[in-house]
């Protein structure tokens, strides 16, 4: 990306590369798609296969196309000499680009290796255009935030750390009131909540700590009426 600087009048010009201005010139619905998905790629290998099928997409009776190796990691903006194997340029290249576009793209990509005895000499790569509802959750994706979108794209749980009430009542306070009532026998919930923040401070556990939420359990399993 080229930048110019006019310093009389402080303004920037960027210069993008031809081809992410072909991919970005068109006004209709996926214009909107490639204009966000531009912006919200965080790997050189996710963009630059993005762009690939990007530019492939309006081709007639094609839908997939077998990359020599060498070919596929010039695409790709591999570095010279690195991920000579293929499974390091499976699993660090390869699957994570696919991983990346088929969420953020309104394209669903796939792979097949090609083999020639028994190494791997090609990869053919298969894209369709995503149904109406996939094309949904891409704008949905494109249109959040950026946290936690990794852990989505990889199907891993994202777990968001808990934290007790400091104060008031847990009567509506999920899952607070849940635990509490599950296993609380039978004692008032805000007494409970009460006596929870009272023994947290007498031992010095912070009401944010990691799996505070089992410490509330055990604790109400301890408690009388």
């Amino acid at each position: 990306m080229d930048r110019d600087y006019d310093a009389e009048l402080g303004a920037l010009r960027f210069r993008l590369s031809p081809v992410l201005l072909e991919i970005m010139e068109a006004s209709n619905h996926w214009a909107v798609l490639k204009r966000q998905a531009v912006l919200a790629f965080q790997s050189r290998y996710g963009l630059r296969l993005y762009e690939i099928v990007a530019l492939r997409k309006n081709m007639q009776h094609k839908s997939s196309e077998v990359f020599e190796l060498a070919e596929l990691r010039d695409r790709l903006g591999v570095p010279a000499g690195k991920l000579p194997r293929w499974n390091d340029l499976n699993r660090y290249a390869i699957k994570p680009a696919i991983a990346e576009v088929n969420q953020l793209s309104g394209f669903t990509v796939s792979y097949e290796p090609v083999k020639r005895s028994r190494s791997v000499v090609a990869v053919r790569l298969s894209w369709d255009v995503g149904t109406e509802e996939e094309r949904a959750k891409t704008a949905k994706e494109l249109q959040g935030s950026k946290v936690g979108r990794k852990a989505r794209r990889n199907g891993t749980v994202e777990m968001q750390a808990l934290t007790f009430p400091a104060a008031g009542s847990i009567e509506f306070s999920k899952p607070w009131n849940e635990i509490a009532r599950t296993y609380g026998n039978g004692k008032d919930k805000d007494m409970i909540a009460t006596d929870f923040r009272n023994w947290c401070q007498s031992q010095g556990i912070p009401l944010d700590k990691a799996g505070i939420e089992k410490t509330f359990e055990g604790f109400c399993n301890r408690a009388k009426i």
